[in-house]
């Protein structure tokens, strides 16, 4: 088995190729995509930690624009939680950073591209 690299025209490749009956809002991501926090993937349950995140925040009923901050804040507390040791305190760093950013860092901080 031939192992491919995930490239963002990979992804979208396999994404045109699923045919779905309503509009869907699609959030693809790989380890340099958020942040460039490679981390992120390192680390158990930050996928699923990114999942919760965009799930509560799309209850505001904007879609596009809650998943668009969720992945944004995912790696915005990636991104400051990156001067640790290793994955243990990552986790720690990470789950701190989420619950006491504010919305001044998020603005300064926020990099997102739409494709």
């Amino acid at each position: 088995m031939i192992k491919q690299e995930l490239t963002i025209d990979n992804l979208l490749q396999i994404r045109q190729s699923i045919k779905f009956k309503k509009p869907l809002i699609h959030c693809i991501t790989n380890p340099s995509s958020i942040n460039d926090c490679e981390m992120l993937s390192m680390v158990t349950g930050t996928g699923c930690m990114l999942t919760a995140l965009i799930a509560s925040y799309i209850s505001s009923r904007n879609i596009l624009d809650s998943t668009v901050l969720a992945v944004a804040l995912m790696g915005i507390c990636g991104e400051l939680s990156l001067n640790v040791k290793g994955t243990g305190s990552f986790r720690t760093e990470l789950i701190d950073n989420m619950f006491s950013i504010s919305d001044d860092v998020i603005i300064k901080k926020i990099r997102y591209k739409l494709i």
